[in-house]
């Protein structure tokens, strides 16, 4: 149990394992010291069957296990090893002998179960010297004493201050290998304990699915918290309020002329002459509404292809965060929002604590996008972009339209933005204008007529107002 100012207390052990267990542990070593470990070939055959995995489950390679010394803690709270040169003096690591081949290594001995992530060179080292323990975990301990079991894990770092997630897929690989090469030196039950061992199997089975049903919601409920705190970290504001305040008390048929529009049929079915599509109009001319729009009619869509859809609103009260690089993780939230997982490589920056940098964001989006047929991305009022990030951000544009993606982009009449999409190639200007129509039904949801009917003479006077109305807008 952990204590405070990083102290630990002994609270307990667990069951030892069951004989069946430790004497086929016995058999495998034994094997192993003449033959060789199966570990290594299991890795490698997971690898080939599953190569979308072979990055996470190779060897991570020799520069990237290191041991620093107990007295050298990480300095940096958001940055990496690497960034904060945590290896430029060889007095900070500890000397060791190199192995003879990067095979994994499998280690019998203790293992310590905690209430908390082991972080503290000091107290690994005290634990280490006074009980020998091999390494930290924190579930096994809920289910030694109910189920006896040998439990093993994959080593991925040295419990210090310098720990990250890069070695954990491996590490949980050559763990599942290990396991299933143990698993076979389990021996065959009897002919005659067949039908004791059925209805034994039959009765752990029910255990277990009850233990199943339980626990099942609370990990997922756990893992949809996790995530959610992944992505809240990577991009705190996604727009979503902004998309559902413009999306509100909208017209079945708002946006009709736009939609049917040939420049946009062109751009929404993926014409390779209208990549991008970009829609000037005058202050009040529905340009943020006719943008949620868009964005829904898209999302209604990706359900029945693979494409997705992402979405900017700038705005002149958010001016100041609303940096390229804010921009561009918002864009990488959107798109890793659904399941199945998030990338490896915002886990490993989440864990570091550690915001990636804007290649890093480039980087990691170009493999995003790589997933789908097609990327849709709607931004809003790009005339409020401040100015010195401007041309920053319309170079990620650039960038992303390299990896594939679609643009639109509405904007104020502006000549500097104009000359930037005049002078770029599959691109059309599609101007927005207010509809008459849509006018008209604005004004009859939101002014009250209510005194005008009760003449039946000043009836005429309301389709006036409108009129009037409608013509002084001007197309606004």
């Amino acid at each position: 149990m952990t204590l405070s100012e990083g102290e630990f207390m002994d609270i307990g052990y667990l069951n030892r394992p069951p004989n069946v267990i430790l004497t086929a542990l016995t058999k495998l070593i034994s094997r192993n010291e003449l033959e060789g470990s199966s570990v290594p070939r299991q890795v490698a055959d997971m690898v080939k069957k599953y190569p979308k995995k072979c990055r996470e489950w190779k060897y991570q390679g020799v520069e990237n296990d290191q041991l620093f010394t107990e007295c050298f803690r990480h300095s940096g709270i958001d940055r990496s090893c690497k960034d904060i040169h945590c290896d430029e003096s060889e007095d900070r690591l500890v000397s060791r002998k190199p192995r003879g081949s990067t095979d994994p290594v499998i280690h019998c001995g203790l293992i310590a179960s905690g209430n908390q992530v082991m972080r503290d060179a000091v107290t690994r080292e005290k634990l280490r010297k006074k009980h020998g323990v091999l390494c930290f975990e924190m579930e096994a301990a809920g289910l030694s004493n109910n189920f006896p079991c040998l439990v093993v894990r994959g080593i991925c770092d040295y419990s210090d201050s310098h720990k990250n997630k890069r070695w954990q897929p491996y590490a949980a690989a050559v763990s599942a290998a290990f396991t299933k090469e143990l698993l076979q030196f389990i021996p065959v039950v009897q002919l005659e304990r067949a039908h004791r061992v059925s209805f034994l199997t039959k009765k752990m089975e029910k255990e277990f699915t009850k233990l199943n049903d339980t626990i099942k919601p609370l990990l997922q409920t756990q893992e949809r918290e996790e995530r959610r705190r992944v992505l809240n970290w990577l991009a705190p504001g996604y727009y979503e309020s902004q998309q559902a305040d413009a999306q509100r008390n909208l017209d079945d048929d708002a946006g009709k002329s736009f939609i049917e529009n040939e420049k946009f049929k062109a751009w929404s079915e993926g014409s390779k002459d209208v990549e991008t599509l970009f829609c000037p109009g005058l202050p009040g001319a529905g340009k943020t509404t006719l943008a949620s729009i868009v964005i829904n009619k898209l999302r209604k869509a990706q359900e029945k292809r693979n494409s997705a859809v992402a979405f900017l609103y700038f705005s002149y009260n958010l001016q100041a965060e609303q940096t390229p690089i804010h921009m561009l993780r918002t864009l990488l939230r959107q798109l890793i929002d659904t399941p199945p997982s998030i990338p490896s490589e915002v886990t490993e920056f989440y864990c570091a604590n550690q915001f990636p940098s804007l290649h890093e964001t480039f980087k990691i989006l170009s493999g995003v996008i790589q997933d789908y047929d097609n990327l849709y991305i709607v931004v809003d009022a790009l005339d409020e972009c401040l100015p010195e990030y401007l041309a920053g951000f319309l170079e990620a544009v650039k960038n992303l339209q390299y990896m594939g993606a679609r643009f639109m982009l509405t904007s104020r009449y502006t000549n500097i933005i104009e000359r930037e999409f005049r002078d770029m190639k599959k691109c059309s200007f599609l101007d927005i204008r207010a509809v008459n129509k849509d006018m008209e039904t604005y004004i009859t949801r939101n002014f009250d007529f209510s005194a005008f009917y009760k003449i039946p003479d000043e009836l005429p006077q309301i389709d006036r107002f409108k009129q009037v109305v409608i013509g002084s807008a001007r197309g606004m």
